[in-house]
Formats: structure tokens, C-alpha cells, sequence
């Protein structure tokens, strides 16, 4: 999920007030009838100078007064962090990629974490994901509850724009497999992946 803060932009030569989102991927502003989308690939480089984030997009310059968020949001954007940081895998962390495997997502777990498997080969996984395509797959939650760690995650990476297979769908059978939602997020343009975790009281 991104980020947002109120501020104002200067749109050709003219002050101009609304909202700037920070995505994955890209910066977006909104303002009145004005909108700029920014790809975060293009950005040369980003700095804050007086509660003004200065962006240099190819021979572009793009000003944002926000305020205090300059720093922190010239830092995110100069530094980002990947994917698998964002779904809070750790160079330490023990995961498990199950069902529907996405290659790309594959890829940067065995890049990142301490070690991948694909199949459920133990009970303390830091990470356990579980690639579903269909509703019917659903059930491959069944039982992850036992395989995480206490304060280990269960990700059902799915994919967007299926009306049979939305959050309302998805979070009874975590409830159902003793899991509850508390985080979901981009994976890529074509999947979504929902973070479920063991309710704090059952953690042992």
C-alpha cells in the first residue's frame, strides 16, 4: 500500500494545492484539475530542501512543498526498498513458496531470504507463500497456521481483477484456518498479495 500527505505542487509556474501518493512504482500528485504521475524509474534524483521535495525527472524539475515529509519521502524515493523487504522478508528468514508459484517473485525470495522451499517441509517458517489462481485453491490455507513461527506471516499471493476471489472471499478461509488479515499489498501489475498472521492471543 502507498503512502500520501497533502502539499502543494508547482505546475507551470503556478502553486497548485492537493494530495501526493507514493507507490510502488510511481509518485503521483492530484490537485484541482491537475494530476502528475512521476515513474519512480525515471527519477534521477530526489532531495529536500526546506520542506520542499525537488525531483529531477530526465531534464525536468518537479517541486513539492509537503512540509516536515520532505526528508523522509527524498529518502524513500532515492533508496527504495524491494519488493521482498516490503513484504518483510529478512536476509535471515526461512520461507516456503507453495501452489501457484509466480517466477518473478520466486526469483527475488532466493535471492533474499536464508533459504526457500517449495513445499512444507518444516514448522517454524518465518514466511509461508501460498500462490492460489482460483477460488478452488483457497484451500491450500488449511493447516499453514501450523507451519509459521508465532510471529510468522502466511502471504496468499493472488491475482487482481477476479470477482471470485477478492479480500471478502479470501480472509473467512484464513479466519476458518485460524489466521487473521492484517496487511495487504502490491506484488506485481497482475497479483495482490494478503498478509494473514496467528491471532495474538493463540500465539504460544
Amino acid at each position: 500500500m502507498g503512502q500520501e500527505v497533502k502539499g502543494k505542487a508547482r505546475i507551470e509556474g503556478k502553486e497548485v494545492e492537493g494530495r501526493l501518493y507514493l507507490e510502488a512504482d510511481q509518485l503521483l500528485f492530484r490537485g484541482g484539475d491537475k494530476r502528475v504521475a512521476i515513474a519512480a524509474k525515471d527519477v534521477k534524483s530526489a532531495e529536500a530542501k526546506e520542506g520542499i521535495l525537488l525531483l529531477t525527472v530526465g531534464r525536468k524539475k518537479f517541486e513539492f512543498d509537503i512540509g516536515a515529509q520532505a526528508p523522509r519521502w527524498a529518502e524513500k524515493i532515492s533508496n527504495p526498498r524491494t519488493l521482498v523487504q516490503k513484504l518483510g522478508v529478512k536476509p535471515d528468514s526461512n520461507v516456503a513458496y507453495i501452489g501457484s508459484r509466480d517466477p518473478d517473485l520466486l526469483t527475488e525470495l532466493e535471492g533474499a531470504a536464508a533459504s526457500v522451499s517449495k513445499r512444507l517441509a518444516r514448522r517454524d517458517y518465518d514466511f509461508v507463500f501460498a500462490g492460489v489462481e482460483g477460488p478452488a485453491e483457497l484451500k491450500i490455507i488449511d493447516g499453514l497456521a501450523s507451519t509459521i513461527k508465532p510471529g510468522g506471516g502466511v502471504w496468499i499471493i493472488f491475482p487482481k481483477g477476479r470477482p471470485d476471489l477478492k479480500a471478502e472471499t479470501i480472509i473467512p478461509k484464513g479466519k476458518s484456518g485460524g489466521l487473521v488479515d492484517n496487511k495487504i499489498a502490491r506484488v506485481s501489475d497482475r497479483l495482490t498479495g494478503m498478509k494473514f498472521v496467528i491471532p495474538v492471543h493463540l500465539r504460544k
